[in-house]
């Protein structure tokens, strides 16, 4: 009898629509026996398919996988971006998150839209690098920066965090933005449990000094809702950094048809009570997301 060879499918891609111009992907491996690099390009070669044909352009992009296997999951990348015939302009963050069996490409998250104006989406670039991706949706302006960190040699971690921020600050206000438009940010920090404390410390005094903690006791007004949503995952860098921060701003006109709210929860005590400058969670409302008479909102809902 002949041996019968069965491939295995080395990758899955999950498409979760919002609108039909607003898109997130989230790839992961699905044969632990695949190499890092044929996952990747499996992976990629998926992607850029879907974007392709629904004519999205990426807008955030993110990699979870071994350090060690970096170069070889963005080589990878690169060839199946290339072979597609799409660009690479924009920034990735690439954060350490092993796959359970060991060292290899844990996964991909993707968030991309369709341009509803020409300028498509744009790089945002701080010293010929890429920061991140900007694009205009309902009369507002998205900023997403990214891969965000404050490392130098021989500087401690609570250092870096007040750099990271400092760093931040000043591209927000070269797009025209300032930290009162920032919604969400999603922070990695390696060793998390180790130093979260002197972390906390740092972004309060920075966030104080931005205007958006206020002095004096909490309140239900003024300091809390001016507080971003926020993400802390435990994890590692390429840059050898203490944090890198990712970050969702957005722009709007006062008569704006986009509403950004940020959230509290009656049973849950409010982060910054225990030292935590985030808000619980964020809605963005854009007219454009609904079904029927019920208002469908982009809810980005995390916690610490």
């Amino acid at each position: 009898m002949a041996n019968v060879i069965v491939q295995r499918e080395a990758a899955r891609v999950h498409l979760r629509t919002v609108v039909e111009d607003l898109a997130h992907l989230t790839a992961s491996v699905a044969d632990p026996a695949a190499d890092a690099a044929q996952a990747t390009e499996e992976i990629y070669a998926r992607i850029t398919g879907i974007l392709t044909q629904r004519k999205l352009q990426v807008t955030h992009e993110r990699i979870f996988g071994s350090l060690k296997l970096r170069e070889a999951i963005l080589g990878a990348r690169r060839r199946a971006l290339e072979q597609s015939g799409q660009g690479d302009d924009w920034p990735i963050t690439f954060i350490e998150g092993r796959p359970t069996w060991g060292d290899g490409l844990a996964g991909v998250l993707i968030q991309a839209v369709r341009p509803q104006q020409p300028g498509g989406v744009r790089t945002i670039t701080d010293g010929g690098v890429a920061r991140g991706r900007a694009w205009k949706r309902n009369g507002s302006t998205f900023l997403m920066l990214q891969d965000l960190h404050g490392a130098a040699a021989g500087v401690g971690r609570e250092s870096q965090t007040t750099t990271m921020f400092e760093r931040t600050k000043r591209l927000l206000e070269l797009e025209g933005a300032t930290y009162r438009d920032v919604a969400r940010t999603w922070i990695y920090l390696p060793s998390i449990l180790q130093w979260y404390a002197g972390f906390n410390a740092a972004r309060s005094a920075k966030y104080r000094e931005f205007g958006l903690i206020a002095d004096g006791p909490a309140d239900n007004g003024g300091r809390r809702t001016l507080l971003p949503a926020s993400t802390g995952i435990s994890g590692a860098n390429p840059h050898g950094a203490g944090p890198v921060m990712d970050l969702l701003a957005v722009i709007g006109k006062p008569a704006s048809a986009v509403k950004v709210d940020l959230m509290t929860n009656a049973r849950q005590k409010d982060a910054f009570e225990y030292g935590s400058a985030f808000s619980r969670g964020a809605w963005i409302r854009e007219p454009d997301m609904h079904a029927s008479r019920f208002d469908r909102t982009w809810t980005i809902v995390q916690c610490h």
